[in-house]
Order: C-alpha cells, then sequence, then structure tokens
C-alpha cells in the first residue's frame, strides 16, 4: 500500500440541478454594453469635459497624422530588380558567394565579376548583384540604393572596421534589409570553439543591426564553391517566403499564428473569434467524455434560441453599420483616395495595351525599365577612366535642391572616431544624393539664445554647425569623413547628424576681449587708452560695460580727443595705474563659401580610392615642416629668489661692556695658518744656471724624441712578424689538413677491403 501512488479524485462538473441551469443562462445571456448602460447609466456618462475633448484632439491628431498626399499607383506589373549589396573587408568571400548565387540560379558559372549582375528570378522578378569594395565612396553611394545587404564576416578573424563603417553608413542613410553571412568557419577544428564564435558573433551582430537579425553560416569550399545545400538555405531565407513542413507540429504553427495575430473580428457581424487554449481544449475534452448523452438533448433545444439571437445581433449590427456608414460620414481625404484608385485602374487598362514607346511619351518611365540616359557637358576623365567596379548612382533631385546656400546642422562627433574635430577644418560630407568637401563651423546655443563659435566639437553631445553646402530637405541624415584617401588604421566616419534649416538666420559670434590701460586717473574717473583707436569705434560702444581684472566694475562715458581711441570711463572704485581695463564683446563670424565636390569617379582606373581634396592646416604644417613658435609667455620660467639677507644683531655698548669675555661680539678676523708653500723660500737662478737648465731640457727633448722613433720602428717590426708568422701557421693548418684527408682516405679503403674480404669468407646457407 505503501509502494502505491494515491490517485487524486477528478473535479466533476455538474450538468444537471439549479447550479448547472444558472451556469447555461449565465453564459448564454451574457449581457452586452448596451444592457450596461441601461442599468448604469452614470458609469458610461462623461465625467470631464476637459478629458473627453483632449481624447478626441488625441484621436484626431493620430488620424490626421496617417494622412498622406494620395498618389497615383505607377507601380508597373514587372517590379524594379531588388538590389542586393554585398559587403565584406578583403579576402572574406564576396566574389565567390555572388558566383555561387547566380549558379543557382542560372546554372551557369560566371568568371571575373565586372559590375552589377542582373538575373531573373521568377517570372516578375530580377535580382540585381552588386559587390562592394573597400572603397568608403563605393560603400556611401550603394548604401544609398541597397534594398538587401549581404554582410559578410570571416568568422576566424571577427567583426572587422569596414563592417562597422557600412552599418553606421546604413543608419545615416536608411537602413536596408541586412543579413549577416559568416564565412571561413571550416578554419576552427574544435566544434566548442566553433558554437562559442558563433554564438558570441550572433549577440554583437544582434547589437548593431536589431534583435533576431538573421545570420547564416557558409561552413566550408567544395571545388572553389559554398556547398550547395548552404546556398539553398540561404536563398531560402532572402528571397522565398517558406511553408509549412510536414514534419512540423501543425498545433505550434497555429499557436505561433495565434500569438503574432491575436483575435480576429468578422466585420459583416462583429464577433470576435477567439482560438481556443489549451487549458480550454483539455476540459471540453473531459466533458465531452462525461456528458455525450446529456449534451445531444441540450443542443436540439439551445439551436432554435442561439440562431434567434444571432438574428437579432446581426440586426442590431447592421442598423449600426449602416447608420454610421451609409450616410455619407466619408471625408473628403477618403474620396480623393478613391479618385486616385479609379484613376490608377483607368490608367492600367488604357496603357495595357500599347507598346513601350508611346506608352513612355504619355506616363514617362516606369519604374524598372532600362534606360538610356545621355549626360551633356561631362568631362572626359569620366568615359576614358570608367572602371566598372565603382558603381555609377543616377540620383533624381527636386527643383530647389540644384541650388546652393547655407545649411544648419545638428552634429555630432562619433564615438569611435579617435580625435575631436576643429572649426574650419575641411569635412568631406555626404548629404542626399551628393558627396562633397565643405569648411563647417561648429556652434553652441547658450541660454540666451546666443550662437557661440565653438574652437572643437564637445564630448558625447550635439552641436550646432553651419555649411555652405547644396540645398536639403530638413531632416536629411548626413556623415562627415576627414578622407576618403586609401585605407586608414582607424575608424574613417567622423561625425553624424541631420539637417535643421535652409537658411542664414543664425548669427555665430565669438567672444573678444579688448584691453585698456588708464593713463590719468581721478577719484571715479578715469582716461583709457589703448582699447580702440578712432572716436567713431569708441563711439559705438558708449555705454558698454567694462571692469578691470581686479574685478573693479565701470562705463564707458565719452570719447577724448587726444590720443585718438582714447576715452572717459567711471568706475565704482578708485584706479590704479598698474590696473589693466578689459571690455567682453562679440564679433561675427561669416561661413566660408566652399563647395568642393568629390570628383572620385575621374581617377584614373587604381587610383580612385586616393582622392583627396583641401588639407586642413595641421596637414599642411606636417607636409611642410612648418613647427609652431612657442609663446614665451605660456613656457616654464626658472624661479628666481632673491637672496635673503638679515641685518647684523646690534648690542648696546653698556650691554656689552657687562657681557663676559666669551660673549662679547668679536670684530677682529682671526689670523689664519700660512700654506707651507708660502713659508718655503724663493730660489733664483744665475744667468750660468739658467744657461745649463736650457741645455739639460733640450738634450731631454731630443733623447724622447728618438726613444718615440725607436719604438715606432719595433712596433712596425713586430707587427710584421706576427704577420708572418700567422702565414705560417696558415701553411701548417693547410699541410696537415692534406694529411688528415690522405691518411683518412687510406683508412676506409682498408675498411673497405676488410668488409669485402669478410663477405667473402662468409659460410654460404645450405
Amino acid at each position: 500500500m505503501d509502494g502505491k501512488v494515491k490517485k487524486q479524485k477528478k473535479h466533476q462538473q455538474k450538468h444537471s440541478g439549479p447550479k448547472a441551469e444558472k451556469k447555461k443562462l449565465r453564459k448564454h445571456d451574457r449581457p452586452t454594453e448596451e444592457d450596461d448602460r441601461r442599468r448604469n447609466p452614470k458609469a458610461f456618462a462623461v465625467q470631464s469635459a476637459v478629458r473627453m475633448a483632449k481624447t478626441f484632439h488625441r484621436a484626431q491628431d493620430i488620424k490626421t497624422r496617417k494622412h498622406h498626399i494620395p498618389l497615383v499607383d505607377r507601380m508597373p506589373l514587372e517590379p524594379p530588380p531588388v538590389v542586393i549589396v554585398v559587403v565584406g573587408p578583403p579576402k572574406v568571400g564576396k566574389s565567390t558567394l555572388i558566383r555561387c548565387l547566380i549558379k543557382n540560379f542560372t546554372r551557369q558559372k560566371l568568371g571575373d565579376i565586372c559590375g552589377p549582375v542582373t538575373i531573373v528570378s521568377g517570372k516578375k522578378r530580377r535580382l540585381t548583384f552588386v559587390e562592394c569594395n573597400n572603397d568608403i565612396n563605393t560603400m556611401i553611394d550603394l548604401a544609398k540604393v541597397a534594398d538587401l545587404v549581404l554582410m559578410l564576416i570571416d568568422a576566424s578573424f571577427g567583426f572587422e572596421m569596414e563592417t562597422f563603417e557600412f552599418l553606421n553608413i546604413c543608419q545615416v542613410h536608411g537602413f536596408p534589409r541586412v543579413m549577416g553571412v559568416l564565412t571561413h568557419l571550416d578554419s576552427f577544428k574544435n566544434n566548442k570553439t566553433l558554437r562559442k564564435t558563433k554564438k558570441n558573433l550572433k549577440h554583437r551582430f544582434w547589437t548593431e543591426v536589431y534583435q533576431g537579425a538573421k545570420l547564416f553560416y557558409l561552413s566550408g569550399m567544395l571545388y572553389g564553391e559554398y556547398q550547395t545545400q548552404e546556398i539553398l538555405d540561404s536563398i531560402r531565407d532572402c528571397f522565398v517566403t517558406g511553408k509549412w513542413e510536414e514534419g512540423q507540429d501543425a498545433a505550434t504553427l497555429l499557436k505561433q499564428d495565434d500569438e503574432l495575430y491575436g483575435d480576429f473580428e468578422d466585420m459583416e457581424t462583429g464577433e470576435v473569434h477567439k482560438s481556443q487554449t489549451a487549458e480550454q481544449q483539455e476540459e471540453e475534452e473531459e466533458n465531452g467524455e462525461s456528458d455525450e448523452g446529456e449534451e445531444i438533448q441540450v443542443r436540439m433545444e439551445d439551436e432554435e434560441v442561439q440562431k434567434n439571437k444571432r438574428l437579432e445581433k446581426k440586426r442590431r449590427l447592421k442598423e449600426r453599420f449602416n447608420a454610421e456608414y451609409d450616410d455619407g460620414d466619408a471625408t473628403y481625404f477618403d474620396d480623393l483616395k478613391e479618385e486616385m484608385q479609379k484613376q490608377a485602374e483607368l490608367n492600367r487598362a488604357e496603357f495595357e495595351e500599347m507598346d513601350d514607346e508611346t506608352r513612355v511619351q504619355y506616363e514617362g518611365f516606369r519604374p524598372g525599365m532600362y534606360i538610356r540616359v545621355e549626360i551633356l557637358s561631362l568631362p572626359c576623365e569620366f568615359v576614358a577612366n570608367f572602371d566598372p567596379h565603382y558603381p555609377i548612382i543616377l540620383g533624381g533631385l527636386g527643383s530647389s535642391e540644384g541650388n546652393i546656400g547655407y545649411l544648419q546642422l545638428r552634429l555630432k562627433k562619433h564615438r569611435w572616431y579617435d580625435r575631436i574635430l576643429k572649426t574650419r577644418d575641411p569635412l568631406i560630407f555626404s548629404l542626399g544624393w551628393r558627396r562633397f568637401q565643405t569648411i563647417p563651423l561648429y556652434h553652441i546655443e547658450d541660454h540666451n539664445g546666443r550662437h557661440r563659435l565653438l574652437k572643437y566639437t564637445p564630448q558625447h553631445m550635439h552641436c550646432g554647425a553651419s555649411i555652405w553646402g547644396p540645398i536639403t530637405p530638413q531632416g536629411s541624415g548626413f556623415l562627415a569623413l576627414q578622407s576618403v584617401a586609401g585605407a586608414k588604421a582607424h575608424f574613417r566616419i567622423a561625425a553624424t547628424g541631420v539637417v535643421l534649416d535652409l537658411d542664414k538666420s543664425v548669427t555665430i559670434v565669438k567672444k573678444l576681449k579688448l584691453i585698456g590701460y588708464p593713463y590719468k586717473i581721478f577719484k571715479n574717473t578715469s582716461f583709457i587708452k589703448g582699447m580702440f583707436n578712432t572716436v567713431l569705434e569708441v563711439a559705438k560702444f558708449e555705454g558698454a560695460s567694462i571692469r578691470t581684472v581686479s574685478g573693479i566694475r565701470g562705463q564707458i562715458k565719452k570719447a577724448l580727443s587726444t590720443p585718438p581711441g582714447s576715452y572717459r570711463a567711471t568706475f565704482e572704485d578708485r584706479l590704479l595705474m598698474s590696473d589693466i581695463v578689459f571690455l567682453r564683446s562679440w564679433y561675427p563670424v561669416t561661413i566660408p563659401q566652399l563647395y568642393n565636390p568629390v570628383t572620385s569617379l575621374l581617377r584614373s582606373v587604381g587610383q580612385k580610392d586616393n582622392w583627396s581634396g583641401m588639407r586642413t592646416v595641421g596637414q599642411l604644417k606636417h607636409d611642410l615642416g612648418i613647427r609652431n613658435k612657442p609663446n614665451t609667455d605660456s613656457l616654464y620660467k626658472p624661479i628666481v629668489r632673491a637672496k635673503r639677507r638679515f641685518n647684523p644683531l646690534h648690542i648696546p655698548k653698556e650691554l656689552q661692556k657687562a657681557l663676559p669675555f666669551k660673549s662679547k661680539p668679536k670684530f677682529q678676523q682671526p689670523k689664519g695658518k700660512m700654506p707651507r708653500d708660502l713659508r718655503r723660500p724663493c730660489v733664483i737662478r744665475e744667468p750660468q744656471e739658467k744657461k745649463v737648465a736650457a741645455l739639460l731640457h733640450a738634450l731631454g727633448t731630443v733623447h724622447h724624441y728618438k726613444k718615440k722613433k725607436t719604438t715606432t720602428v719595433q712596433h712596425a717590426k713586430h707587427k710584421e712578424f706576427l704577420q708572418q708568422k700567422e702565414k705560417q701557421e696558415e701553411a701548417k693548418l693547410k699541410r696537415q689538413k692534406e694529411a688528415k684527408k690522405k691518411l683518412y682516405r687510406l683508412m676506409g679503403q682498408m675498411d673497405k677491403r676488410k668488409l669485402k674480404s669478410s663477405l667473402k669468407g662468409a659460410p654460404k646457407d645450405d
């Protein structure tokens, strides 16, 4: 008994009796909203007129925001091709992937890929594959037109700088659909390391794109191509809508659909259909097993009641529907959309039978058509240096976008760019369809509305920027680069931002501090010179506030006749001649009118990624070897302190007399000891002794010279002797080597003879 588990008693739902009848009535006669309104009208009354007005206004705002200018639907039956851009760093497998995808659709091998490749993938679908090289100009152009981006990542190396650069370009110019492809997975020998690498790269990719972004894995290559099944999987997820698999549970798929789409409502009857939960299904199954007989009887009785209720409910809903929509409640916007829809259908029916040439004359070029465009006044280098690896994007401009003027931008330095940006340093902007170089002025708005010029961009915050460039609609995103020439070791995108305004309404000012010096001082009045040059300048600043370095405030009163530019000023305290007076003012700055288009496509083949425009001041100084002269006032100076001199101690004469001899001041200097040299007597030679000393000195000089000469000759002889000895040693070693060779040769011959004799004398096998 202890080993058996006691089975719990199941709950038996009542199917008869007063309680079961109440439940059935409650289930069939559910109170509607109208019954609740009739039973408790105060609960559904307007509680606050202000709140109701706000709710109504909000609903109308949301409804109005959804409105857009209705246009005639000109989309053709054959849509334009889908532009698929394959992006990645060098040597990651871009060309191989494109060749494999093309081979899957066309069953043909493609050799060298030069430029875009368009294929037909279905009855009404075309695909255009474009390979994006490492040139930043190509990356910017292709990010503006891409519909789908296949981003190749070398799994053995990880994410490279080019990947993050392209993602940031897409964030500025409109994010297309991005899918990641991991290659070089066959370089991993350990499966655990492979799984860990896949997981890390997937989460990093999700951080940059979005959570759940698609990431494919190309494990290895076979005969120079990726495996066919992996290519088919990627194509299925990229270009084909998937179907249910036979082996997958339909209940799971229905549950996923229910979670995704929720309940649906019958628009004619107003009934809301809900899917049953697992508990409800289980409860129904249990009930169905127990009371099948009773349910048949109840069903026959309830069918007529349910039918009448459904008819009544449908009639009421139809009346409400007619009252709300059949009374002509449609707005002008709905009428306009309906008119546009009819016009689109009429155009499609009218032009359907015409040929393309006639159709183009009436409705223009449809999206997806191949057209030939003739552009006038093109430079000859554009045609002579054409390279299909660098795509040419032909973009359309609005009526006002062809002009050049002042633009107000909101700009922020990119967090991955390792340098701050300096005002008046030229930057290359990618704005709209254009890439151009201009000189920006950075500024920030103070609390009083003043736009103050900034020397450098602030860290981790936005600032304003004013440039001279092409007129672009407000809200357009842009990115800025310091240089587009060659490959850089650091992140190349310097700043990003958005266009705010298209006029010169913002006045940028910079701080200007004028300094003057007092030359005549009265009580609270002083005469100041050195701040201005003419009387007219002083008259312009009459009444301006001034102050001294020590903090005494004052005001400019009147100009003086002499010296020119001097004036009278009053202060709140008396000045000193050493005081310095300064005036804080703001000086308007003009925006440089530089617009230099990036003409990288005009350069010769192989030099298109080396375009360089205007250089910065720092680059010019570096190239020309110019060093800034340091300001002498900013250099450290040696600290020179005056030596302190203490006054001698003064003792009164009366006190000196009373002091003992030991404590009395001694003014007489003590005599020191005489050196021994001074104590020796001075020897003065006689003329005869001087002659003898001179002769001895001459003889000694001759002796030293002869000795030195003899030593030099001996050294030369010794060196010659050593050289001869070295030659003799070399000859001796050579003779010894020859003798050893001869000896070893004889010994080898003797060993061979012994070996032969031993082989001849060996007994034969029986």
